[in-house]
């Protein structure tokens, strides 16, 4: 692999991880504080969604931050996850 393919594919993985990756763990993330948040059940959906903006902005930021483009994918993949596992714990599974 030439150098400029591989510094491509780096960047590539690093967009897909940035943009995927980052808008799961995102939407997880924030329908977690919705249910956390202590305020009424519309402003924790506003606040959440709010806060959500932030998060993705630093998920992308992350993703470029990094030193290997791998770490970018199983930090990224490690949030969706484990918002993902907290999520399915307070809902009991449904859904």
């Amino acid at each position: 692999m030439s150098v400029v393919s591989r510094h491509s594919f780096g960047v590539l993985l690093r967009v897909s991880c940035a943009a995927l990756l980052g808008y799961l763990a995102t939407a997880e993330t924030a329908v977690l504080a919705a249910w956390i948040l202590p305020l009424e059940p519309m402003s924790a959906v506003l606040t959440s969604m709010l806060l959500s903006f932030l998060l993705y902005s630093g998920c992308i930021m992350w993703a470029f931050h990094v030193r290997q483009h791998w770490r970018a994918l199983t930090d990224l993949g490690g949030l969706w996850l484990l918002a993902l596992l907290v999520n399915n714990a307070m809902v009991g599974g449904a859904g």
